[in-house]
């Protein structure tokens, strides 16, 4: 007697005709299912040997002879996972164990969900079956790639293990592989990849997720996407600079520019709204109206002289040194970035 434990009604739709073309009487079981209790009782007699259903088993039912639950869904919440476990854990004539066969990985707080089949060892070494020590009269088995994950998850250093499993619980929940700003929004921790693998767009390569043409980009702009990426924001002065850079457009974007042509995109982006001005814009060149000298004069101060390898400033001009390829694709990634930064340099100072 299995239930399956999914994350929506179509999953479960879709679950249920597989197990029915593959021979198994399979229903699917939802909140928009009428007459509900005809098809508990047809799975407690046995008529149906799989049902699949969204958050109807988490609580409140007990139906004993249940021996095999299927996580065909994440369950962060510790409480729900306690529930959905107990469904298989009541004593039943002819019932002597529970087979729990998890699809997606559920293992986010393994070390508290593994306390709720027993008590968890001080240490757990290589060649140990167990990492836990089970009630008395229970065996629990795992399989030696789980302790093997296990293992590594109780070393001391696991961020990288973690931020992996970040990745991928992301991009399950989008469908697709997250933006720049998407892994700061869901993760908020792009810092991580960053002391990680140097930049995100680093952890994409090393985990095979950019097509040819964004590795060929990323290869020849590797030290710009991390300048990028770790420069230090006591202000928002650097990052101004490269967003009048990348309004110029894709094509033209990583050409030299110079003072005269950001200070307007500068001074007006600083003032466009108050939140910007309050912070960034009370400096004698940025206060009342725009005077082009003054602005031109605290770029050539402040921000141009301090923007960092690859960026060089010589001769009144801000010029990228390592510029070998470009593409649209880079583009979005430079601009991600900034704009990220940006709206997270601002939320920091409280507004």
């Amino acid at each position: 007697k299995t239930i399956g434990f999914c994350s929506s009604i179509k999953q479960a739709e879709y679950l249920a005709q597989v197990f029915r073309d593959k021979g198994t009487t399979a229903f699917a079981l939802t909140g928009q299912t009428t007459n509900r209790a005809k098809y508990m009782q047809a799975f407690e007699q046995g008529e149906i040997e799989v049902l699949f259903t969204v958050d109807l088993f988490n609580e409140g039912v007990d139906i004993p002879k249940v021996d095999t639950l299927l996580f065909c869904r994440p369950t962060e919440s510790i409480a729900i996972y306690t529930q959905q476990i107990g469904r298989g854990l009541r004593l039943a004539q002819d019932k002597s164990y529970c087979v729990i066969i998890d699809l997606i990985g559920n293992y986010r707080n393994v070390e508290t969900k593994l306390k709720l089949l027993g008590t968890m060892k001080e240490s757990f070494k290589r060649g140990e079956t167990e990492p836990i020590t089970p009630p008395p009269g229970c065996v629990i088995e795992f399989d030696t790639r789980a302790l093997e994950l296990i293992h590594r998850l109780r070393q001391p250093s696991q961020r990288k293990l973690r931020l992996i499993e970040q990745y991928e619980q992301i991009k399950y929940e989008l469908g697709r592989r997250p933006s720049y700003v998407e892994i700061g929004e869901y993760a908020a921790v792009p810092q991580g990849y960053k002391q990680e693998w140097g930049s995100y767009v680093g952890f994409l390569k090393e985990y095979q997720e950019l097509s040819d043409e964004e590795i060929e980009a990323y290869d020849a702009n590797r030290e710009l996407i991390e300048q990028v990426e770790k420069t230090i924001m006591n202000r928002s002065y650097k990052m101004v600079v490269l967003l009048a850079m990348l309004e110029r457009g894709e094509e033209r974007w990583m050409e030299p520019i110079t003072a005269e042509e950001v200070a307007p995109f500068f001074y007006d982006y600083l003032h466009a709204e108050k939140y910007r001005e309050l912070k960034d814009a009370q400096t004698a060149e940025l206060k009342g109206t725009f005077d082009a000298t003054k602005v031109e004069r605290l770029l050539k101060k402040m921000p141009f002289p301090k923007m960092g390898r690859p960026f060089v400033f010589e001769n009144n001009k801000l010029t990228i040194s390592t510029v070998d390829y470009a593409s649209n694709d880079f583009y979005k990634m430079i601009l991600e970035i900034v704009r990220y930064r940006m709206n997270i340099y601002f939320a920091k100072k409280g507004n």
